[in-house]
């Protein structure tokens, strides 16, 4: 007999990506400049619950905070993505089919706006994210935006960065195996590149989105990672919105090459193992997004 329970809740508290909109736009571009403090969030948030030969717990959000007082901007985000998955076999430990992902990541930047075209920031940035072993990630990072296309229906900005980054992992289970030694910890000075793109190719309500954010390491040119990813937002009606979003995250340090190598050693495959780890992971995504503006 097959049992299966399922219980799902998802709220959104978000906006269409409309460029006319004041957070889409240098404050420089506004005139006149409104009096006061302006404010802007958007987010998701869903729970999901599965019972039965599956037992899982799902949660996924993310939230984006935008205020604004003449021409400086804070901008606040928050993504997160924790799930905890178990396969009921009768006779065999649950624990051994167990999966576990958490992801976190935070990010907290201040803009000052020189022109329309140019911005100037900084920020501080945290992530956690078990599937690579990534304890905590701290990044430290001030530079400059730049608004190079910045009138529909192409809009297109690209920022450069100096910052710091440290790193933290966790334990790998490969320790005293005789497979090499594994860091934990990694810390660089670094650059970082950030580009964004939004295009208004069929009508007025549909926005394609582009985005990719690279940080390289100073200390070590080979290290490095990147997320780049594209969304397509169609909205059907007011307050209502297809959202498809492909991503992709390539992630090339220190404790990923020290496995890789243990992997691929000798004695690994010779004991029978063949585990392997990848630098890369995709995401896609499609939905129907529920739209509400936030009046504080």
């Amino acid at each position: 007999m097959r049992t299966l329970v399922l219980l799902q809740l998802c709220a959104t508290v978000s906006a269409f990506a409309d460029p006319n909109e004041w957070w889409n736009q240098s404050a420089m571009a506004i005139d006149p400049r409104p009096e006061g403090i302006q404010h802007h969030m958007e987010g998701t948030i869903s729970f999901t619950k599965l019972g039965g030969n599956v037992d899982a717990k799902w949660y996924k959000g993310d939230l984006k905070l935008v205020l604004r007082n003449n021409l400086v901007t804070s901008t606040t985000t928050f993504v997160m993505n924790d799930t905890d998955t178990r396969i009921n076999i009768v006779g065999k430990s649950s624990e051994l089919y167990r999966s576990i992902v958490e992801k976190y990541n935070a990010q907290q930047a201040v803009g000052y706006d020189l022109t329309s075209r140019l911005t100037l920031g900084a920020g501080i940035a945290w992530e956690r994210d078990n599937t690579i072993l990534l304890a905590n990630r701290s990044t430290y990072f001030g530079g400059a935006h730049y608004g190079v296309l910045v009138k529909p229906p192409i809009l297109f900005k690209v920022g450069v960065f100096l910052g710091f980054e440290d790193n933290s992992y966790a334990e790998t289970g490969l320790e005293g195996l005789g497979l090499g030694s594994f860091p934990s910890s990694y810390k660089s000075l670094g650059y970082r590149v950030m580009a964004n793109t939004t295009l208004l190719p069929l009508y007025p309500k549909a926005v394609l989105l582009g985005d990719f954010d690279f940080l390289g390491y100073l200390k070590d040119s080979d290290y490095y990672h990147w997320t780049g990813g594209l969304t397509l937002q169609v909205q059907i009606v007011t307050g209502v919105s297809l959202t498809t979003r492909y991503q992709i995250r390539y992630e090339q340090g220190q404790l990923i090459e020290s496995m890789a190598n243990a992997f691929n050693s000798e004695a690994f495959r010779s004991a029978g193992y063949t585990q392997q780890i990848y630098n890369r992971d995709e995401v896609f995504f499609t939905g129907l997004t529920f739209s509400m503006l936030a009046v504080l």
